[in-house]
């Protein structure tokens, strides 16, 4: 028989390190200690069990204060503007190019963002492609680009760029100053006016008289006014003018609080007497409608037309003296090179009959406030702009 191959002898296994898991290690017995445990001691684990509703109903080792029920709720994903208050936030954003451009005295390109500003309220859906945007009526390829960027970013770069510089915040400032206009504010700036303190304090500095009523009114003027002041301003001035002039007499709100804004920059007021026939002359009427106010306390002071002066009423002419020369008192002269076809008799005299003078109108910004006794209520002066045209137009003036 043959003679089986010897096994050979079993290599020697490695001695393998002790196991942690395993009780009575030594690895084991010194992290059980650094944890204020003694040898052998084990800390429970604590268990958790969720109901379908996402809440922990039973657990051990722990308290339930522990838990935070509102990170086991999914989160909500932040609100959708709706298609109007994305319409004006984006609006908003051109404006704010408009203004800053018209700082610049760039007047065209600021136009440019006012008529797209206008396109964008008028559409009835959200801007969200370019393409979308380049199909509206008054939106070019730059315009367009912004939307995209809007969209994407919630703001405008260039925008941004405009904010921060500290000279276009400076023209912003003196421009919100009655009769200051963009080229006005450019010329004060080189000569350091840097603040509205600036204007009233330093004597080498010109300004119309206007200007300087405004700049003494100016933390009245500068607040908005609601509503319901308009309206009782309104009230006033329609009972105060057919007081002192004819019961024919109507007047409207016009500008912000026509379109519906909540509140509004200043008092437009439009003015018509229904009396009025064709071809006589509305603007006539701007002079005591401008003193009925004044007599009343409605207006405190005139800052343009025939009547400018700081709230008092200068003297009228004498039949004597010539009449001013200057276009832009349209009411000073009353027949100007018009020839009169024929007369009427009214409460103002026999007053001539033109042809085609049914589209004049007058218009004078002044100053007011409701009331001395209401100044605890509303009392705040306020900028009043007056016009006055004929009835026929009333559509065309609002």
């Amino acid at each position: 028989l043959k003679r089986l191959p010897k096994p050979s002898p079993a290599a020697p296994q490695p001695e393998l390190p002790p196991n942690p898991s395993q009780p009575g290690s030594e690895e084991e017995d010194v992290g059980e200690r650094s944890n204020g445990l003694g040898p052998g001691q084990t800390r429970s684990r604590e268990t958790i069990t969720f109901s379908p509703d996402n809440r922990a109903e039973e657990f051990s080792g722990g308290d339930e204060s522990d838990i935070c029920e509102e990170s086991m709720r999914p989160k909500r994903s932040p609100r959708e503007l709706t298609v109007q208050e994305h319409k004006e936030g984006l609006a908003q954003m051109f404006l704010g190019l408009e203004k800053a451009y018209q700082g610049k005295r760039d007047i065209w390109r600021g136009k440019t963002f006012s008529t797209a500003a206008a396109a964008i309220r008028k559409c009835s859906f959200k801007l969200q492609t370019y393409q979308q945007a380049i199909d509206l009526q008054g939106i070019g390829h730059k315009s367009a680009l912004k939307v995209v960027e809007y969209n994407k970013t919630g703001t405008l770069r260039r925008l941004e760029v405009f904010n921060n510089d500290p000279k276009l915040k400076v023209l912003h400032l003196l421009g919100s100053v009655h009769d200051i206009g963009p080229a006005k504010a450019e010329k004060l700036y080189l000569q350091g006016v840097r603040s509205l303190e600036d204007l009233k304090t330093r004597d080498d500095i010109v300004i119309s008289e206007a200007s300087k009523i405004c700049l003494s009114l100016h933390e009245d003027l500068s607040k908005r006014i609601p509503r319901a002041e308009c309206e009782e301003y309104l009230r006033l001035a329609v009972k105060a003018v057919r007081k002192a002039l004819s019961v024919s007499m109507e007047a409207e709100l016009c500008g912000s609080y026509q379109r519906g804004k909540v509140t509004t920059g200043d008092i437009d007021l439009l003015f018509y007497d229904t009396g009025l026939g064709p071809g006589q002359r509305a603007d006539l009427l701007l002079t005591p409608i401008v003193k009925a106010l004044l007599n009343t306390g409605l207006v405190t002071h005139v800052l343009s037309g025939e009547l400018a002066g700081t709230g008092y009423i200068k003297r009228e002419k004498s039949k004597e003296e010539k009449p001013s020369s200057s276009g832009s008192r349209r009411s000073s002269s009353p027949t100007g090179k018009l020839k009169p076809n024929a007369s009427k008799s009214s409460r103002f005299g026999n007053q001539p009959i033109y042809k085609g003078v049914e589209s004049t109108s007058a218009c004078c910004m002044t100053v007011g406030r409701l009331s001395n006794r209401g100044r605890e209520r509303f009392g705040l002066y306020r900028r009043v702009d007056l016009r006055v045209c004929h009835p026929s137009i009333v559509h065309f003036q609002r």
